[in-house]
């Protein structure tokens, strides 16, 4: 398995909230990142899989 390391429709999805997430976003993305890569190992997917795994990894732990 290669562990993708540059998602650029992650950090564009993550970007625009890290204002917001201040000097957690750093943090947040990596875990994001790890969120994403173990979903990539455990199934195999499509580009279309991928990108859905992306978008629920960017939002899977927001909280009001």
């Amino acid at each position: 398995m290669q562990i993708e390391t540059s998602i650029p429709l992650l950090e564009n999805i993550l970007e625009p909230w890290k204002p917001i997430i201040g000097s957690q976003y750093q943090p947040y993305k990596n875990h994001v990142y790890r969120v994403v890569n173990f979903c990539f190992l455990l199934h195999q997917s499509t580009p279309d899989d991928r990108e859905k795994f992306i978008i629920a990894g960017c939002f899977h732990d927001k909280r009001r």
